[in-house]
């Protein structure tokens, strides 16, 4: 199980049940996830002396085995301090010790603007900070719109009470100093560089359940005439189900989303349906979408480019996560959604599936592949697959059974056996890896190459398990791009030798 796809939010467990001792609230799935999306963009933006970078991945993959052990709570604590200690450096301060302890939830999640209630902001802990009671520290709570600029800013005296826990509430502006309708991201600011996210606010002008219940009666009315017309009725009625006052803290297609965006968006999918259009018709950009059905549901992420919006055929990549994840791990983390910019750079479309209906049911990648065709014009010799951990191992059963289809396929810190019938793989080995051990991936490439199986590895030296996805992702894509299949099938290839062996690596070591 990977630890970052479970920590970004991403694999069904609700309000999660374990807390540290003195606190005030348990965490939740969003808890988790911002947590883990806030180290990711932090991480990303920085460059790191190997020492350093070997052991970032160490600390970061360190706090796994609190995620293992099912504690959330130590697991944001351990994640929050490294977050600090990589973005803070010397600035790091008492109230960014705090900053990192907390938790703000909002009430009510999604606000109607203009509604007589002012909405708050309760600040609490998730766990001791081990600051001492009595201790008081100015704190600042900022909403942010989505393009980053800074929307409200209110500084928090934070008093420690004599149980270690804080949990106080103040007020939103409501009347005329309410924020317009929008998505804001939650910030507490502890200082220069020394911030934290705590989630997403939403300012609707309208209720998004009625909005809802008005979109589905309007869809029922339609009566298609087009396979097309048809696709688009079941995708907007997934699509408008995410529309809901009460938001999520379980759901990251929701608590992820730009919620007034998507309504805004989702309405004017049901107009044009009742025109007769297909509102997904070479769609361009980021969006959510689901293909439904009775034990073959998969939720899944597009990211089409600018160029999607023509009928040139263009590459597909099917990016699958770590387990614990969901099909928003590769938009949301894994670089800070480095697959997006790649995709609107080299001209492919990504699609991020959840891994597991996948790996368990190889039948739905031909599905999703349908479901695309619906609306995007796919170069059928250049489809790909890149799974990290669990995905890894996805990667190779869709691979292998999907060959005459899939070009060529990537691993990352993922993927134990490689058998005969795999198209092209490539494999990246995590040197510092303690989930996917090094020892044992690279054992099993070279009995798949010793098996005459075409794959090829590369060790990334400094990196652990989750992080090694940040340092592969842009390679992985580089080389499956330029492989392509062949009247169907995947062209020929001589075997591919292992990539060098970083001289003085621990791995090195271990081998001899």
């Amino acid at each position: 199980m990977t630890f970052a796809g479970a920590i970004a939010a991403l694999a069904g467990c609700g309000s999660l049940p374990f807390s540290l001792p003195g606190a005030a609230v348990a965490p939740t799935r969003a808890d988790l996830a911002f947590a883990y999306e806030q180290f990711d963009r932090v991480f990303a933006s920085l460059s790191f002396a190997p020492a350093e970078l070997a052991s970032v991945n160490q600390a970061f993959d360190q706090a796994a085995f609190s995620f293992f052990a099912g504690n959330y709570a130590r697991t944001i604590r351990e994640v929050n301090a490294v977050t600090a200690r990589i973005a803070c450096g010397s600035q790091s301060t008492d109230a960014a010790r705090l900053a990192g302890s907390l938790c703000v939830r909002l009430d009510p999640p999604v606000w109607l603007s203009g509604a007589s209630a002012a909405a708050t902001a309760r600040v609490a802990s998730m766990f001791d900070s081990g600051l001492a009671p009595g201790t008081e520290l100015s704190i600042e709570l900022q909403l942010r719109r989505l393009d980053g600029s800074r929307a409200f800013a209110v500084p928090v005296s934070v008093v420690i009470s004599a149980t270690g826990l804080v949990d106080q509430s103040l007020s939103l502006p409501s009347g005329d100093g309410a924020l317009p309708v929008g998505s804001y991201d939650v910030w507490l600011v502890a200082g220069g560089s020394c911030e934290f996210r705590f989630g997403r606010w939403f300012v609707v002008d309208r209720s998004l359940d009625a909005l809802r219940r008005s979109n589905a009666s309007r869809l029922r009315a339609v009566r298609p005439s087009s396979n097309s017309l048809r696709h688009a009725v079941a995708l907007c009625k997934q699509r408008n189900d995410l529309l809901r006052d009460a938001s999520s803290s379980d759901n990251s297609a929701i608590f992820l989303a730009d919620l007034p965006g998507l309504a805004a968006d989702v309405e004017a999918e049901v107009a044009a349906i009742e025109l007769g259009d297909n509102p997904y018709h070479r769609k361009t950009g980021d969006h959510w979408r689901r293909i439904g059905g009775f034990l073959s549901d998969l939720p899944f992420r597009v990211y089409a480019p600018t160029t999607a919006a023509g009928d040139e055929p263009l590459p597909l990549v099917v990016a699958l996560h770590g387990a614990g994840g969901d099909e928003n791990m590769f938009f949301a983390g894994y670089g800070a959604g480095v697959l997006r910019r790649l995709a609107e750079e080299k001209g492919f479309i990504a699609v991020t599936p959840a891994t597991f209906p996948v790996l368990t049911n190889t039948s739905l990648f031909d599905r999703l592949l349908e479901h695309l065709k619906v609306d995007y014009a796919i170069d059928p010799t250049r489809v790909y697959v890149v799974g990290h951990s669990l995905g890894g191992g996805a990667t190779v059963a869709v691979a292998q059974s999907r060959s005459p289809t899939v070009a060529a396929a990537c691993c990352i810190a993922g993927g134990r056996d490689f058998p005969v019938g795999l198209p092209v793989t490539r494999l990246y080995i995590g040197e510092l890896d303690p989930i996917a051990p090094p020892r044992n991936l690279e054992a099993a490439a070279l009995r798949a190459q010793n098996a005459g199986v075409p794959i090829e590895y590369e060790i990334l030296v400094g990196y652990g398990h989750t992080l090694s996805v940040n340092a592969a992702l842009p390679s992985a894509i580089d080389w499956l791009l330029e492989r392509t299949a062949s009247g169907g099938a995947a062209s020929a290839r001589p075997r591919l030798p292992a990539a060098p062996r970083p001289s003085g690596s621990k791995l090195e070591e271990a081998a001899r």
